[in-house]
C-alpha cells in the first residue's frame, strides 16, 4: 500500500462520488476494455500530499485527467509528478479532458502503447511487494 495523508481519504471519497464527464468516460470506455482488464484501477486515489486521477499498483502507474485548472498550474503539476517518481517510484501520464471526451480510442491506444514501451523499474524489493 502506497503512503498517504490519512486527511485526503474524505476528499478522495468526494471526488470519487463527482467525478467530470471526462473521469467518467475515461474510467466506464477506456480502463473497461480488454487490453486494461487485467490491472486493478483505483480512482481517485490518495498517494502522498496528492489525490491521483487513476492509480494502478501494478503498474505503478498514475493517469491524470487535465481539466482546464490544469493550464495554469503547469510548474505545480510538474513538481508533483517529479515528487510521485521520486518519492515512490511512479510514473504519471496526462490526457486532457477533450482527449478523453473527443478521441478516445486515441487515448486508449496511448495508454497502452506507454504501459508496453515503459517498464516498471523497481527501487527496491520492499516497494515491489508494497506496490503488488
Amino acid at each position: 500500500m502506497q503512503p498517504y495523508k490519512q486527511s485526503l481519504k474524505p476528499r478522495s471519497q468526494e471526488l470519487r462520488n463527482n467525478q467530470t464527464l471526462a473521469e467518467y468516460m475515461f474510467w466506464h470506455c477506456i480502463l473497461k476494455r480488454p487490453e486494461f482488464a487485467q490491472y486493478t484501477w483505483r480512482r481517485q486515489k490518495p498517494l502522498l500530499g496528492f489525490i491521483a486521477d487513476f492509480y494502478c499498483s501494478k503498474l505503478l502507474l498514475v493517469v491524470e485527467i487535465d481539466g482546464k485548472i490544469h493550464e495554469t498550474q503547469r510548474v505545480a503539476d510538474i513538481e508533483r509528478t517529479a515528487l510521485l517518481t521520486h518519492k515512490l517510484n511512479v510514473r504519471v501520464v496526462r490526457f486532457t479532458n477533450e482527449q478523453v471526451l473527443l478521441a478516445p480510442t486515441e487515448v486508449a491506444r496511448s495508454l497502452s502503447n506507454f504501459i508496453h514501451q515503459h517498464p516498471i523499474q523497481y527501487k527496491s524489493s520492499s516497494l515491489q511487494e508494497r506496490a503488488g
